[in-house]
């Protein structure tokens, strides 16, 4: 991770888990970037308009956490750069390895 970076905070209940994501859309690739201030950073190269962006980033966490993409939601922030995403069926470590693991393959 690069530095100044930090932990993902990852929220849990029962077996829903949710974190934090920054987001920029229209960007030459899709990736996550790496985590800052707790959300995790990613980019997609979808522009905003009519929810491109926001499908491209479930369709990136999809491939990046290895679950389907029907498990995972944006439960706030869908019209902003800042995000909130709840995976369902995951327990908060299981998710934080499969982010840490993300990010490592990326390269960040």
């Amino acid at each position: 991770m690069a530095a100044g970076d930090s932990v993902v905070d990852i929220r849990g209940s029962g077996t829903h888990s949710s974190f934090r994501i920054a987001v920029r859309a229209s960007a030459g690739r899709d990736g996550m970037l790496g985590v800052r201030a707790g959300a995790v950073r990613a980019e997609v190269s979808s522009p905003r308009e009519r929810g491109r962006a926001n499908e491209s980033l479930l369709r990136l966490l999809s491939r990046a956490l290895g679950i389907r993409k029907d498990r995972i939601e944006i439960v706030m922030g869908g019209l902003s750069r800042e995000k909130v995403i709840r995976v369902a069926g995951m327990e908060p470590g299981e998710l934080r390895a499969r982010i840490d693991r993300a990010l490592e393959a990326e390269g960040t």
